[in-house]
């Protein structure tokens, strides 16, 4: 997707007027329901093959929910939105960890698994 049409979805997301807004892989609808009637608006979406719902309580806070994780998706791609968070910080952390040695992750993990092994 070129920088120019990113600008017009992010454009479009802040001034649809409309209940349904569609892009890439977020679709934000009205949402009803009597046990929980704060909440008004849900976000769907389907990336990797996985359906996630998050509901909120206006549609501005839907909308920019759905263009945080639309940037966040053209950013990192389908297996950046996949990777857990805990595991991105953890891995930046031991990477810190074992660059003062001129090691690797992969190095400490093939060291561990022998040190299991043994």
């Amino acid at each position: 997707m070129k920088t120019h049409d990113c600008r017009y979805l992010l454009q479009k997301l802040a001034t649809d007027s409309n209940v349904t807004i569609m892009t890439r892989n977020f679709r934000i609808k009205k949402y009803k329901d009597h046990n929980r009637p704060n909440l008004k608006f849900v976000v769907r979406s389907n990336v990797a093959g996985k359906w996630e719902r998050r509901f909120f309580e206006n549609q501005a806070e839907a909308k920019t929910y759905a263009a945080q994780k639309e940037i966040e998706l053209l950013n990192q791609g389908t297996e950046g939105m996949k990777f857990p968070t805990e595991l991105r910080v953890m891995a930046q952390r031991a990477s810190q960890l074992l660059s003062q040695y001129g090691k690797t992750i992969a190095d400490a993990a093939q060291f561990y698994v022998k040190h299991l092994a043994a």
